[in-house]
C-alpha cells in the first residue's frame, strides 16, 4: 500500500469519490459546512496501481482536521496509511493536534480512531441536528436504522508547549521517508541509509545535526550559548551540536528537517516538503 499526496490530475476522482462517499462534496460538522473538493489530501494506491482510499483534511490555528477519510473495500490498511500519512504531515508542520468527527452510529470509524491512537475529546448531543440545518440531506438514521443523532471529536495531541525533548524529536524524524532509529554505543542515532543526521548524547542533552561546515562557525557565534561545535573528530563533516534545553518545538522541526533534507535526494525532499526555500 503507497500513500501520496493528492494533484491536480486526480481533482476529477476526488469530486466522484466524495460524491459517492457523502452525497455531495461538502461535509457538515459542528454546524459548520466545509468544501471537501478544495481542500489537501492524500490517496492510497495499491500495489496494482489503482486508488482505494482518500483523506481531505483543513489545517488551522495549528491544528489539521481530518474532513473525510473513507477506504475500499475496508481492512486492507488504506485507512491506516492515509492516517499515517497526515499524521507525518502534521508533524512536518509542527502542528500541535490532529483531530476529527464522526456520528454515534459509524461503529467502525469509533473503533479504528481509538486503535489508531486517538482519544475521545467530546460529545455534543443531538449535534447532527444542528449539522443538518446547513446540510439538510444527512440522513436521519443510517441503512441499519441507527438514529444519526450525536457527533463526537476525536483527537491526538501531537506537542505540549514544555521543553523540546528526545521523543518530540523521534516522532518528527520517524515520520521523514528513508529515517531510521539505531542505538549504537548508547547513543540515540537518526539516519537515511548509513548517513547519519541526527545524534544525541547519551545524556539525551545535546543534539548534533546535519548542517553546513562553511556556515557553522557563523551559527555558533549567533547563539554561543545555543549551539556549539562539535568534537574535533566530528568538525570534517558537515555537523553542529545544539543544547536541546535551549530550543522551542518550532526551531527543533526547522532544524531536523534542515538537517533531514542535507542527506536524501532532492526529489524526495521536494515530495515530502515542497520546494526548497531560495
Amino acid at each position: 500500500m503507497q500513500v501520496r499526496a493528492l494533484t491536480d490530475d486526480d481533482r476529477a476522482w476526488k469530486e466522484e469519490e466524495l460524491r459517492r462517499a457523502w452525497g455531495e462534496t461538502t461535509v457538515a460538522r459542528g454546524g459548520a459546512l466545509v468544501e471537501a473538493a478544495e481542500l489537501p489530501g492524500f490517496v492510497a494506491v495499491d500495489d496494482e496501481e489503482a486508488r482505494v482510499g482518500l483523506l481531505t483534511y483543513a489545517v488551522r490555528d495549528e491544528e489539521m482536521e481530518v474532513v473525510t477519510i473513507h477506504a475500499w473495500p475496508e481492512g486492507r490498511g488504506a485507512g491506516r496509511a492515509l492516517m499515517d500519512a497526515a499524521l507525518a504531515r502534521a508533524r512536518v508542520l509542527g502542528l500541535r493536534r490532529l483531530w476529527l468527527s464522526t456520528t454515534n452510529n459509524n461503529v467502525r470509524a469509533i473503533d479504528f480512531y481509538q486503535r489508531w491512537g486517538m482519544d475521545l475529546a467530546s460529545l455534543v448531543r443531538d449535534g447532527v441536528a444542528v449539522s443538518r440545518q446547513v446540510k439538510p440531506t444527512i440522513p436521519l438514521a443510517d441503512a441499519h436504522g441507527v438514529p444519526i443523532r450525536h457527533e463526537l471529536m476525536f483527537e491526538l495531541v501531537l506537542a505540549s508547549m514544555g521543553a523540546v525533548t528526545i521523543d518530540d524529536v523521534r516522532a518528527l524524524a520517524l515520520s521523514l521517508p528513508r529515517t531510521t532509529e539505531a542505538l549504537v554505543r548508547d547513543r540515540v542515532k537518526f539516519r537515511v541509509g548509513r548517513i547519519v543526521y541526527l545524534a544525541f548524547a547519551r545524556d539525551e542533552t545535546l543534539m548534533g545535526f546535519a548542517f553546513p561546515k562553511e556556515e557553522r562557525q557563523a551559527l555558533i557565534e549567533s547563539e554561543p550559548d545555543k549551539f556549539l561545535m562539535p568534537k574535533p573528530r566530528d568538525q570534517r563533516y558537515h555537523w553542529v551540536v545544539v543544547r536541546l534545553a535551549a530550543i522551542d518545538h518550532d526551531e527543533m522541526r526547522e532544524l531536523v528537517l534542515d538537517a533531514w533534507r542535507m542527506v536524501v535526494p532532492k526529489r524526495v525532499a521536494a515530495e515530502h516538503l515542497g520546494p526548497e526555500p531560495d
